[in-house]
């Protein structure tokens, strides 16, 4: 994963030196999900999150941001900041995203970087058809280095959009996710349905949800 970073770091600068005519734009975004489930793990304690991000992208291929949310967990943390970049280089009908992500814990009672990860995704979305697939693998950088894959298959319907998420943290647990979004006067509003199984048996973290996400970008 390393060498593939180092290898987006130079064809971004190689795209950034060939199209100085490139725009550059920036957006922000506010939500509230009724819980933080990420990867099949509540990291909230079954509480509603409110989140916010900033996002900055280059030609529609470079990206960098930051994203914060509310977050219970048991080192006195009271919120989580995550702060990424990546480069997105498109291929007819596939793209690429090759990136990076911080997580940071503010308040927690250990100091410095969390944890980061390194992320491939791999999509594939025929042009002019209702559907996408996606196979997205994550390597972490620090401790035990876990690794993630992803498997995601997204349609659109004439009046709403579906997704269904497969995942599995090595060592540690599988989620199923299946997700209905809209957008409703500028703001995106999604229903999932979330079944997580931890890999021990008899985890009180083996469980389902069913969350609402509102957020809106500006």
């Amino acid at each position: 994963m390393k060498k593939i970073f180092l290898l987006t770091v130079l064809l971004l600068a190689n795209a950034l030196t060939l199209n100085a005519k490139s725009e550059n734009s920036l957006s922000y975004t506010a939500g509230y999900a009724s819980q933080y489930i990420f990867r099949g793990i509540d990291y909230n304690k079954l509480r509603p999150a409110p989140y916010g991000s900033i996002d900055y992208s280059y030609d529609n291929k470079f990206y960098a941001g930051a994203w914060t949310s509310a977050y219970t967990g048991g080192d006195g943390a009271t919120k989580e900041v995550d702060y990424y970049f990546g480069y997105t280089p498109t291929f007819g009908n596939f793209s690429l995203d090759i990136g990076h992500t911080t997580f940071l814990y503010p308040g927690s009672d250990t100091s410095g970087v969390s944890s980061g990860e390194f992320g491939l995704k791999l999509t594939f979305a025929p042009e002019k058809k209702p559907y996408s697939v996606e196979a997205n693998f994550f390597q972490g950088d620090q401790g035990t280095k876990t690794e993630t894959q992803e498997f995601v298959l997204n349609y659109g319907f004439k009046n709403f959009d579906t997704s269904f998420t497969y995942g599995d943290v090595e060592n540690s647990n599988k989620y199923k996710s299946f997700s209905i979004s809209k957008n409703i006067s500028n703001f995106d509003i999604k229903i999932s349905y979330i079944d997580n199984e931890m890999d021990t048996s008899g985890s009180v973290n083996t469980r389902e949800f069913l969350t609402l996400d509102i957020s809106k970008t500006f």
